[in-house]
């Protein structure tokens, strides 16, 4: 697996990821990108339409969990998580994650076209 943050967007950090993923890559990838100056300030973009996902519910769980550690201190953050995909694959581990990040402060949604996500990100 394979990520880079991009951040030169005044709305939000877009992370890239390609190749075939596990839970130890998306922690690495949900670190790098939270861990970021502006991540308080802007949305994130999961551009995971070059990538295939490969973990299980209890991977799903963990990942969940370390969300709830990264939240920001303040009430007022960006907190929208817009995830782009392709694949049948992607599409059904989404169907499950989405429904256990109800509880988080974070409002994620999927997608499969970008001009969805822009519409999410940027509030059209």
């Amino acid at each position: 697996m394979e990520f880079k943050v991009e951040d030169r967007h005044e709305k939000y950090l877009k992370l890239i990821v390609c190749g075939v993923f596990n839970k130890n890559g998306l922690i690495h990838a949900i670190s790098e990108t939270m861990n970021h100056p502006d991540y308080a300030h802007k949305h994130s973009y999961w551009d995971f339409t070059q990538a295939t996902m490969s973990m299980s519910i209890y991977d799903l769980k963990e990942i969940v969990g370390i969300f709830r550690l990264y939240k920001p201190d303040t009430e007022n953050f960006a907190n929208r998580v817009a995830i782009l995909i392709s694949g049948e694959l992607n599409n059904a581990i989404l169907k499950i994650f989405i429904p256990m990040t109800k509880l988080l402060p974070f409002r994620f949604q999927v997608f499969t076209k970008e001009e969805d996500v822009m519409n999410f990100l940027l509030g059209k």
